[in-house]
């Protein structure tokens, strides 16, 4: 056999092989269905984008893709059984099986090399090592609660309780490195970044700035991130933005450099119905409107809501006599970054934000320090 025979014989057998390969594919089944899911849908979700389905069909069901994804994690659904169990949809073969307990959970046949099995020990070894934590924090919070507890006995427990939130964090960030460390480059990676705990935004930012792609590309990290770079953008000591739209979706628009006046603060609150904060703060600004009317205007905006109907009601029933507006696509949470609120804004009469923060108290001391 010459070199040309044998070169063409060799390219040959590669493509024979090549072709006798068969691609990855992410295989799920499920059998032993209850009867209400007869006939009907089971669905494979990651968002309203990415989603598939498969008919249950003699108590049973079998799908089958070659589209793997480790990046994400996706929710095998239905709108007819108690099922929502989370998957990545990597390469193998996967079952849904039902405990004794009634909840759906999703197999690997490949326990020892699958990304699942890893996605189970991080949310097992995370609920196993703060759950006693959590508890014993919300004992010595109960504890506390006591009408009858002096003083000192209070104190103590305050101090036992920042001690206590100290080991939560320390553990929660403990667990979350070490699953992201090992898995910077899949969902898992994602999921435990989403999980570490940062003392300042300064901290997330510099860390994400750091992390994988896979860390980057998640939708709600990047919101998280985009929206604490727009926050900096409205900090303390910047130009207020007042010219944006709010409209309550039903035909009123305002602004907020509509609610400043000449020689006045405009103090803006930021809140919604649901949010007990929120009321809790009410008194203040309800005192702020009675003492310092004369130098500060007070606008709150209602963000984050079901309805306008249910802002309304909320501020008829907290008492709410100053000015409010109502922003149906909370509209003023992307132009100022806010990640919370309660969030309040003091705005000097040239637009210079001089507060901003979720305290109530902290603001009455802001006030005091301009001598409003």
């Amino acid at each position: 056999m010459n070199k040309l025979t044998r070169t063409v014989a060799l390219i040959a057998g590669l493509v024979l092989v090549a072709g006798c390969q068969s691609s990855p594919k992410f295989s799920l089944k499920g059998s032993n269905l209850p009867e209400e899911l007869e006939g009907k849908y089971v669905y494979l979700i990651l968002d309203e984008d990415n989603k598939d389905s498969v008919q249950v069909s003699n108590g049973s069901f079998a799908y089958t893709s070659d589209q793997i994804d480790t990046t994400h994690l996706w929710y095998l659904v239905s709108k007819d059984a108690q099922i929502q169990a989370p998957i990545v949809r990597e390469s193998g073969d996967f079952t849904l099986t039902r405990g004794e307990d009634g909840k759906y959970t999703i197999a690997a046949a490949d326990e020892t090399n699958s990304l699942n099995s890893v996605y189970k020990n991080f949310t097992k070894e995370m609920d196993e090592t703060l759950a006693p934590i959590t508890q014993a924090y919300k004992a010595k919070y109960q504890e506390l609660s006591k009408e009858d507890i002096g003083e000192e006995a209070a104190e103590k427990l305050r101090a036992e309780m920042k001690q206590i939130d100290k080991e939560y964090y320390e553990a929660n960030n403990g667990l979350a490195r070490k699953y992201y460390e090992a898995n910077k480059d899949n969902v898992i990676g994602a999921l435990a970044f989403s999980q570490l705990q940062f003392e300042s935004d300064d901290d997330f930012i510099a860390a994400y700035e750091e992390a994988s792609d896979v860390v980057k590309e998640d939708k709600n990290l990047k919101n998280h991130y985009d929206t604490i770079i727009v926050a900096r953008e409205t900090a303390e000591g910047k130009t207020y933005k007042g010219d944006y739209e709010i409209s309550d979706g039903e035909g009123t628009t305002v602004k907020l450099s509509d609610y400043m006046e000449e020689g006045k603060y405009l103090l803006v609150d930021f809140w919604a119905s649901w949010c007990g904060p929120c009321r809790m703060a009410m008194p203040h600004l309800a005192g702020i409107v009675k003492d310092h009317s004369k130098i500060i205007n007070v606008l709150s905006v209602g963000v984050w809501e079901k309805s306008k109907e249910v802002n309304d009601a909320a501020r008829e029933e907290l008492g709410i006599t100053w000015n409010t507006a109502f922003d149906k696509e909370s509209q003023s949470t992307k132009e100022y970054g806010i990640l919370g609120i309660p969030t309040l804004l003091l705005i000097n009469p040239d637009g210079t934000i001089v507060y901003r923060g979720h305290s109530p108290q902290d603001l009455d001391a802001k006030i005091k320090e301009l001598g409003l």
